[in-house]
């Protein structure tokens, strides 16, 4: 009971018939869990991240399973009641296609570095690949991790959301717009929004009609860590931008994006920036040196983007540094051999770049 419910009880009708319903449940399965207070939780978080009016399907379903046969990997059946590591894990992988394609492997490491599950320097695609299929990617999507099609489907998030993929069709005239639910209270508990047009899942690289983002979606998504908004047409990020102060990872590949706001360098905890395929993105804001936790940064192939603001050498934490494909760039900042933790840094076909800074070595 204590894990099935989101904050304390109220006194009502309501909330004694579900109490009456889990104390129910609860004697049917005593005997299977075994006094495991661990297999207990679990059971508790299945109810938890359900809307009650779902508690009789859960119920149903979980009596489906043997619980003696299935003790030793119970807990992975259901993401959102795993540890909250290998739960992440398993969601991330999920929601990025893990397996499919280069890309998205890479978009998947840089999740796990943002939140602190793997350390950058440990950054190992195989083995990552190996442990993640261990986990069985294939689960469904639940009301804690589901996956919504823009446009087709009615939009409908729901309260227990935290990990949220959207999927767009990048030729329908009908996924021009995020969903209105995420400019209002509903999504208040989202940790992770990932945009994907369905064409990018089968590595067919078209953008979608996304054209902006609602100014009040970032003022209610103030808890997201994870945003992942690639290959749609947004040509501006709204100043409430500032409001995701827990932002570890922002992901705007493939957009129309030609400037930052300067508001970006309020995002004091964000740690992977990836800004690269801009076709007229020409400069990056002088107030980038305020993202003190930023580890990698990612600008290739932004054709237009002539230097780098010489403030970019006080990112003390910086450790990858990825410019491939920047054909205008003329010039790399003096004093970049005092970023004494880079150890990536990625010139290939900066055919403009004639020489690196003094003391590189």
């Amino acid at each position: 009971m204590r894990d099935a419910f989101i904050g304390p009880a109220k006194q009502d009708k309501e909330t004694a018939r579900s109490v009456n319903f889990l104390l129910q449940f609860a004697e049917r399965r005593y005997q299977t869990l075994d006094g495991s207070p661990l297999l207990a939780k679990t059971l508790g978080s299945k109810f938890r991240y359900a809307a009650v009016s779902r508690w009789q399907e859960v119920s149903d379903a979980s009596s489906s399973y043997s619980f003696g046969r299935c003790y030793q990997n119970f807990e992975l059946m259901w993401p959102q009641n795993l540890s909250t590591k290998l739960a992440r894990f398993r969601l991330y992988a999920s929601s990025c296609n893990f397996g499919s394609f280069g890309d998205l492997k890479e978009d998947y490491m840089h999740m796990m570095i943002a939140e602190d599950l793997i350390p950058q320097q440990s950054f190992d695609v195989e083995n990552m690949y190996r442990l993640v299929r261990k986990l069985k990617l294939d689960f469904a999507p639940t009301d804690y991790c589901p996956r919504i099609r823009i446009g087709q489907d009615s939009i409908r998030i729901p309260e227990q959301c935290c990990h949220l993929c959207l999927l767009v069709d990048s030729d329908s005239d009908d996924a021009s717009t995020f969903p209105t639910a995420l400019s209002t209270g509903v999504t208040k508990r989202l940790r992770t929004l990932i945009l994907k047009t369905e064409d990018e899942m089968v590595e067919k690289v078209q953008k979608c009609r996304i054209t902006e983002i609602p100014t009040a979606m970032f003022t209610n998504l103030v808890h997201l860590r994870i945003l992942y908004l690639s290959h749609c047409r947004i040509q501006q990020l709204p100043n409430t931008i500032a409001k995701l102060v827990c932002l570890t990872y922002l992901n705007l590949f493939y957009t129309e994006i030609q400037a930052l706001p300067k508001h970006l360098s309020d995002l004091q905890n964000l740690k992977i920036l990836k800004l690269a395929h801009y076709e007229e993105f020409r400069k990056l804001p002088e107030s980038i040196h305020k993202l003190k936790k930023l580890l990698i940064l990612k600008l290739a192939y932004c054709q237009k983007l002539r230097m780098l603001p010489e403030s970019i050498i006080a990112l003390v934490n910086l450790q990858e540094l990825d410019t491939e494909g920047c054909q205008w760039l003329v010039k790399l900042p003096d004093g970049l051999d005092s970023m004494r933790k880079l150890t990536k840094l990625n010139v290939d076909k900066c055919v403009s770049l004639t020489r690196l800074p003094h003391g590189i070595g």
